[in-house]
């Protein structure tokens, strides 16, 4: 894997960890396909992912985001996505899924998890 990447439950939010993501396309069909497996599951009913300061969002990882995230994200009942990062680097990302449920993005961690626990 070109990054290190982890996820964790907090309550009924997946959280994803990709704040070593460089915003490089591979390996992300990997991730997405193990964020939609854990995403899935009957007490999920929002994520939250969190990015850092090194994301760059090229012409091909803003590809496979439209094609390979919002292909997971249609595999999955949820009632919100939440993306937490600098800057503009959480819009960036979002503006590149879609998805058929509400999608927010927060700079800060406690402030998005506070909204996806909300859903």
């Amino acid at each position: 894997m070109p990054f290190e990447y982890e996820f964790r439950e907090r309550g009924n939010v997946l959280v994803q960890d990709m704040e070593a993501w460089d915003g490089s396309p591979e390996g992300l069909d990997a991730v997405s396909r193990e964020w939609a497996d854990l995403a899935g599951q009957d007490h999920i009913t929002a994520t939250l992912t969190v990015f850092g300061d090194d994301l760059m969002l090229g012409p091909d990882a803003q590809e496979e985001l439209m094609e390979e995230w919002s292909g997971d994200a249609d595999r999955v009942d949820l009632d919100g996505i939440a993306y937490v990062g600098p800057g503009i680097k959480a819009r960036a990302v979002s503006a590149n899924i879609d998805a058929d449920y509400e999608i927010r993005t927060f700079d800060d961690f406690e402030a998005g998890l506070s909204w996806a626990q909300s859903r």
